[in-house]
């Protein structure tokens, strides 16, 4: 299945995610370090990360007071998710991400907030 793609730069991809991203979206949140600052238990059931990627199918991108979570992609894999909040009066509120770790061989730690500006740099 084809993602629809947000932003992309040289080296990442912001795409929606699909339903072959079950698996890697199941198994980084599965990792402790991953879901200590998180909302996710450990764990993460693959049918968790299938549900969720079925439910941001729906959501509008920006669609105000929603959360939408996206798919951080690079070399044609998923590493990690951001998730945008948008208020109902249309201004981006919160945001942060997920990103795979040094068990997926990257040297960025597993949980980060973007620098100030990022959400409106990527998806201006």
């Amino acid at each position: 299945m084809t993602a629809e793609i947000l932003a992309a730069t040289e080296h990442l991809v912001l795409r929606r995610m699909t339903n072959d991203d079950a698996a890697a979206l199941a198994a980084y949140r599965s990792d402790p370090v991953q879901a200590r600052y998180q909302s996710w238990e450990t764990p993460y059931p693959l049918d968790s990360a299938r549900a969720l990627i079925a439910q941001m199918r729906n959501v509008r991108f920006a669609q105000p007071g929603v959360w939408l979570q996206i798919g951080i992609e690079t070399s044609g894999r998923l590493i990690g998710d951001y998730t945008r909040f948008v208020t109902l009066w249309g201004v981006a509120a919160n945001g942060g991400g997920s990103l795979c770790g040094v068990r997926c061989g990257r040297s960025r730690g597993p949980t980060w907030r973007p620098r100030r500006g990022f959400g409106r740099r990527a998806f201006a």
